[in-house]
This record gives C-alpha cells, structure tokens and sequence, in this order.
C-alpha cells in the first residue's frame, strides 16, 4: 500500500530531522482519531481532507487555491520568520517555496490528526531542511500557550503567521486558543 508506505518513509524523516515532531506523532499514533479527519479526492484528482462537511483545501483545484492564496503575502524579507499555522496537505507550503524558494519557514499544526494525513500523503523529502525550519504538534491544551512563549522568545524582529482560512472555521477553539496566546504574552 503506497500511502503506508509514504507514511513510514516520511515518519523516518521525522525522526532525523525533527524529533521532537517524530516523538510526538509516534506517542499519539494509536490515540489519534482516525474518523476525525477524511480522504476525498479533488475533482483535478488531487487528495484533500475532509472535517465533518468542510473541506481542507478547495475541491476544484487545491494547488491553484493555494497558489492564490500566497499570492496575498507581499514584503517577504521584512519578515525575520514565517510561520505557518496548519500544514493541511502541504499546497500552501509547496506553494510558497515556489513563489519564496529562499525563504525559510515552520509550521504548527494544531491537529494531529491533520498531521497524520499529511505524512500519509505527502513526501517529507520535498520539503529541504534549510526551508522547513521546524515542525510543532499540538498535543496537550497548554501547548499553544508553551509554543507561543518561546516563540516570542525566540523572535529577534518580526514574525509573520500565515493563517490557514480552513482552520478558522473547522476549529475555531484551537484556532482561538492559540491566537489568545500570542496576545497574552
């Protein structure tokens, strides 16, 4: 089966390059629920996810949404970090190494069940290690306000936060959560 098969292949990458993730995911595999989150098929064939009737990415064409999508991000090098809050199936990050091929960004992902489908769909091997920075897991409620402390201890300038739209309407609460955190602090 392929789709195991990229999920064992990208769960070594892990491993290597981002420990912390692997233990994470490695930990959650066998508590994740795996009715949560669908599979369906793109009308251009290409996968998304599916939560409850809301769709990850957009039917017609995921790749060209994504496209436009980071389309709307201007002023890359005013920003000394990037960081994306969702990974979805990874069109926004393929997205923006093509139109940013040098600059380097992190993903949070608030759903580990989303992680999951990712890493059974997706190849870790085309995201280089000098563009994907880092990768977080959300796994316990106060994780969002931990990540967000040492973000922003971390961050010497400015940070800009690329907002999945999906997120907002699918978990609002952990969407909520952790934007509260950032404003906290």
């Amino acid at each position: 089966m392929v789709y195991k098969q990229n999920y064992y292949e990208n769960m070594d990458i892990l491993k290597a390059s981002f420990p912390n993730a692997w233990e994470k995911v490695a930990k959650m595999e066998a508590v994740l629920d795996k009715e949560l989150i669908k599979m369906v098929t793109a009308k251009n064939s290409l996968p998304n996810l599916k939560v409850k009737d809301k769709y990850l990415h957009n039917q017609k064409n995921p790749r060209m949404e994504a496209l436009a999508f980071i389309d709307q991000f201007k002023n890359m090098d005013n920003y000394a970090e990037i960081l994306f809050y969702g990974i979805g199936l990874g069109y926004q990050l393929k997205a923006f190494m093509e139109r940013y091929p040098d600059k380097p960004f992190s993903v949070y992902e608030p759903v580990p069940e989303i992680f999951y489908q990712f890493l059974v769909q997706a190849d870790l091997q085309e995201y280089p290690p000098h563009l994907l920075r880092n990768i977080y897991i959300e796994e316990l409620p106060d994780d969002p306000n931990l990540f967000c402390f040492k973000l922003v201890k971390k961050i010497r300038s400015s940070i800009l936060i690329i907002d999945l739209p999906f997120y907002k309407e699918a978990f609002p609460e952990k969407r909520q959560a952790f934007f509260l955190s950032l404003r906290i602090i």
